[in-house]
């Protein structure tokens, strides 16, 4: 496996309490995403033949819980084989405000995620990744998510299952 980078940052993931005796974690060298000096640990599951993403990503675009890669740990790198159909949402809240009303904000969007019954995953203080199921899914939260203020967000991965 791939040495960590010094001085950089590095995306850790909560380990997924669906995991079997076989899961493991890589660390992705996220240079080719545009962000220099940065490295996201993912959870996956499988042999090298068919390894599957088991972690909401955060940074790396294109990728999903459940889609099909094979790895290059060593080089810090991955290739889709599959696509789950999933999406992921990206919300990062404003680091600007408050910290006892990003804390708030934070608690208000968890609850908007769990009453939808969608996986999320925070890291840190305010950027959470969402898994998005289906495209209702992405509807609901593409619609829902305007309501809120002092947020930003984006698609990691839009969702293709209906």
């Amino acid at each position: 496996m791939k040495d960590r980078m010094p001085n950089n940052i590095r995306w850790n993931h909560v380990k997924p309490p669906f995991l079997g005796d076989d899961a493991m974690t890589v660390v992705i060298d996220l240079a080719r995403y545009g962000l220099e000096e940065q490295e996201e640990e993912i959870w996956v599951e499988g042999d090298s033949g068919s390894t599957v993403v088991s972690s909401i990503p955060f940074c790396i675009d294109g990728l999903a819980l459940f889609d099909r890669i094979e790895l290059n740990p060593d080089a810090g790198v991955l290739s889709i084989l599959g696509r789950s159909g999933r999406g992921v949402f990206r919300v990062l809240v404003d680091q600007r405000i408050d910290t006892g009303e990003k804390w708030k904000l934070a608690s208000r969007l968890s609850d908007f995620f769990i009453g939808s019954e969608l996986a999320h995953e925070w890291n840190g203080e305010g950027f959470v990744s969402v898994d998005i199921p289906s495209l209702g899914a992405a509807s609901e939260v593409q619609n829902g998510i305007l309501d809120f203020k002092n947020v930003y967000w984006e698609w990691g991965v839009a969702c293709e299952n209906p």
